[in-house]
């Protein structure tokens, strides 16, 4: 996913993201790496440092994961690109 997304914008010079679990990837920092991509990450306990995200995750919930049931992950990829 962040091939193609890198496809149509272009590479980031960095990427900035809280401390949660699923961000703190090896397999990430080491892409991220690779690519000259600097990873910096929020202070603890300051959301409105990631307000763009947390804005993103909410509009994603109400408007696709709460409007419909999905029997697989394939399902819920073809509606988010729909």
């Amino acid at each position: 996913m962040l091939e193609r997304t890198i496809g149509w914008r272009g590479y980031p010079p960095k990427f900035r993201m809280n401390n949660d679990t699923e961000l703190i990837s090896v397999t990430l920092a080491d892409w991220a790496e690779h690519h000259g991509i600097a990873m910096e990450f929020i202070k603890p306990g300051t959301p409105t440092q990631d307000c763009y995200v947390e804005r993103f995750n909410r509009a994603y919930r109400d408007k696709i994961l709460n409007m419909y049931v999905f029997r697989n992950l394939t399902e819920a990829r073809q509606r988010t690109e729909s």
